[in-house]
C-alpha cells in the first residue's frame, strides 16, 4: 500500500523512496539499540526503565507527528522524511556508542 501511494505523494518517487527506506532502516536500528540497552539494565529498575523508554516512544511519535505535519505543510514530505531519517540516525549513533563504551558487569 505505501509504495503505491509514493506517486502520488510527490512528483519525484524516487528521493522519498529512498529517504522513507533510509528512515525505516534507522528508525528500527534506534528502536533496537534502545530496547537493548534497557533491557541491560539492572533487575531491580529495569521495569521502570522499560516504561521509561515506553512512554519516550509514544511521546515522540505523537509529538513528531505534529511537528512534521507543520513541515510536511511548509516543505513536502520528502523532507519530513529526511528529517526523521537524520534525526534516528543520530539517535542510533549515540545509542551505539554508548553501547560500545559501556563497562561489562
Amino acid at each position: 500500500m505505501l509504495l503505491f501511494a509514493i506517486p502520488q505523494a510527490t512528483p519525484s518517487a524516487v528521493p522519498l523512496a529512498i529517504a522513507m527506506y533510509l528512515w525505516g532502516v534507522f528508525q528500527n536500528a534506534a528502536f533496537t539499540s534502545f530496547t537493548t540497552a534497557v533491557g541491560k539494565a539492572e533487575a531491580a529498575i529495569r521495569g521502570r526503565a522499560f516504561s521509561i523508554n515506553t512512554a519516550c516512544v509514544f511521546m515522540g511519535s505523537s509529538i513528531g507527528t505534529a511537528a512534521m505535519g507543520v513541515v510536511n505543510s511548509s516543505k513536502g514530505f520528502v523532507t519530513v522524511g529526511l528529517v526523521c531519517m537524520v534525526a534516528t540516525a543520530a539517535a542510533s549513533v549515540i545509542v551505539a556508542s554508548k553501547l560500545v563504551t559501556a563497562p561489562k558487569a
